[in-house]
């Protein structure tokens, strides 16, 4: 059965966040910093994401967005 994109896209955020979680137990860098590395280390060839603040919250989010729709 093939994936939808909304599919896809849901895999691969939890797959970066379950990075980020992992990396930040042991970091001693800032939240925003990691999470920017991480996102450009393991985004897949194709997506883009976007980080935007959020207010009260300790770090960053992001959106996940094909490239061909970026």
């Amino acid at each position: 059965m093939e994936q939808t994109l909304w599919e896809r896209s849901r895999i691969i955020v939890s797959m970066l966040r379950a990075e980020i979680k992992r990396r930040a137990r042991h970091a001693t860098t800032d939240r925003k910093e990691l999470v920017e590395t991480v996102l450009k280390e393991r985004t897949p060839p194709g997506w883009r994401y976007q980080l935007y603040p959020v207010r009260g919250a300790e770090e960053p989010d992001f959106l996940l967005i094909p490239a061909t729709m970026a």
